[in-house]
């Protein structure tokens, strides 16, 4: 398991709908959680997943980015 940052175009409003849009438009799912000011995602791995499935999630949040 590993933490990792939101960019920080993620707040308050956005970061807690990731979860849900996730699930709705990709079919997966990842905690987000607020932590010293900042919103992450909580990220594990079992032993059948590959760096392809890393890949589609950094891909999928990046497309779920709220505009600046």
């Amino acid at each position: 398991m590993v933490t990792v940052g939101l960019p920080p175009t993620f707040n308050d409003t956005s970061a807690p709908l990731l979860p849900a849009l996730l699930l709705a438009q990709y079919n997966t799912w990842v905690p987000t959680v607020s932590f010293a000011g900042q919103w992450w995602v909580r990220v594990s791995a079992a032993v059948y997943n590959d760096i392809s499935d890393f890949d589609m999630l950094a891909g999928a949040v990046n497309s779920l980015q709220p505009a600046r």
